[in-house]
């Protein structure tokens, strides 16, 4: 997949994603996020708790990370 894309680097070593020129600091960052970001072949997955639609079970994770965050926060643990 990433191997076949065309991706521009800086003097620093950082990666830029052909379709959106975010940058990375390598290229298995921006695999990742080609792969969640760019493709096409989404699951979409359900959040359980809010009902947000999710690409793939990655996108998900970190989902399901920022609800768990919000609760501990809540709760007065962060």
């Amino acid at each position: 997949m990433l191997d076949m894309l065309p991706y521009s680097t800086d003097n620093k070593g950082h990666v830029y994603c052909p379709y959106c020129c975010r940058k990375f600091v390598n290229r298995y960052n921006l695999k990742v996020h080609v792969r969640d970001k760019h493709e096409d072949n989404s699951m979409d997955l359900d959040c359980q708790v809010c009902g947000k639609t999710m690409r793939n079970q990655s996108c998900l994770r970190v989902h399901m990370y920022h609800h768990r965050k919000q609760r501990l926060e809540e709760a007065g643990i962060i």
